[in-house]
């Protein structure tokens, strides 16, 4: 496990090294990711993260959930969009899921950096019922999916009916692929309307309804994941800022009352950290009860990142809350990340409920 820690920190800190260089914040806040952008290609040939969770023997780099979710803290830290969360975190699983060997073309697309896959599950206003989808259909589907993260970006959608898990392709015939307003325009959030869209089924019944349940929760784990690389940032700025901004001749991190805001925030993001990375060891190794403590990690990682962004734009004073200053951007991703595969009070209630509370 120590040996694990290590290769997954070295591991973290060149895929950080590789984001400096090529997508820092100014750049990532301008980028909706996918096929169309050099850089999707770059972390797919370069770094091998589209296929990361993909066994070697499918062309993938046999990774884990917890080596993703390192890779995506330092993704959260530089702002990167939501396709490479999607497609490599949830769409490549599912895909792999339901069959190496009949999913084995687009499969090698997505490593090889040319297709973008995004999940559509959802119809209710929050984003979290899977039980009763009024999308009709396996070969040919009908209905409504919203909130689709990177479906702006997508090539291919994984939708789920009343009865199957199935692929559609953009460009398909009577598929409607509509951006949606966000506050953050990188998740790349878009309205999936199919009107008889020939569909193939990935699964059917029962496993499909596990397979999306399953899905949703790793996108929490994961968005978990991106909200403590946003509050680590967040906190970091902060401390600068504090070090260099001087107030009656000394720096403004002197004074007692910004001393206790930074003391307050650090302690958020190290109880964020070992929720998340405890969630995704779990996870990995597949221990039973991963679902509630993803839910956990997705609660506390969600209620931290929003107090230290806050309390960051406060350190900062009036610059923190201008357009141009990179805390807006991390501030809108915050909000987003807290809304996306369930509030923290949803997860909270989940897990409550899971503990016959």
């Amino acid at each position: 496990m120590r040996e694990d820690a290590t290769l997954r920190a070295e591991f973290a800190a060149a895929v950080g090294r590789f984001l400096d260089a090529r997508s820092p914040v100014e750049v990532s806040r301008g980028s909706l990711g996918g096929p169309g952008e050099p850089l999707w290609r770059a972390l797919a040939e370069e770094l091998g993260l589209h296929g990361l969770l993909l066994p070697e023997e499918a062309g993938g780099q046999g990774g884990s959930v917890a080596d993703l979710g390192a890779a995506l803290v330092e993704a959260g830290r530089v702002g990167l969009p939501a396709s490479l969360l999607v497609t490599a975190g949830l769409a490549v699983p599912l895909l792999a899921r339901t069959g190496l060997e009949h999913n084995h073309d687009l499969l090698a697309e997505i490593v090889a950096g040319r297709a973008a896959v995004a999940p559509a599950l959802h119809e209710d206003s929050a984003g979290v019922d899977l039980d009763s989808p009024g999308t009709k259909g396996e070969s040919r589907v009908s209905g409504r999916k919203q909130f689709v993260a990177a479906g702006a970006v997508a090539t291919h959608f994984i939708v789920l009916t009343g009865t199957a898990l199935v692929l559609v392709e953009q460009g398909a015939p009577g598929l409607a692929v509509a951006p949606m307003p966000a506050l953050d325009p990188g998740r790349g959030l878009a309205e999936v309307t199919l009107d008889g869209t020939p569909a193939r089924v990935l699964a059917e019944g029962d496993q499909a309804r596990a397979l999306a349940g399953r899905a949703f929760t790793e996108g929490a784990l994961l968005t978990a994941a991106d909200a403590l690389g946003i509050g680590e940032r967040a906190l970091a700025l902060a401390v600068d800022y504090a070090k260099t901004r001087t107030q009656f001749g000394r720096p403004i991190g002197a004074f007692q009352a910004i001393k206790h805001k930074l003391a307050d925030m650090y302690a958020e993001i190290q109880t964020a950290r070992s929720a998340v990375e405890a969630a995704l060891d779990q996870a990995a190794a597949e221990e039973p009860g991963w679902e509630h403590t993803a839910s956990m990690a997705k609660a506390r990682a969600g209620d931290a990142v929003l107090h230290v962004v806050r309390e960051a734009i406060q350190v900062h004073g009036g610059i923190g809350f201008t357009w141009e200053h990179e805390l807006s951007h991390h501030f809108r991703r915050a909000l987003t990340d807290v809304a996306l595969f369930g509030t923290p009070a949803h997860h909270r209630d989940l897990v409550a409920r899971a503990l016959g509370m």
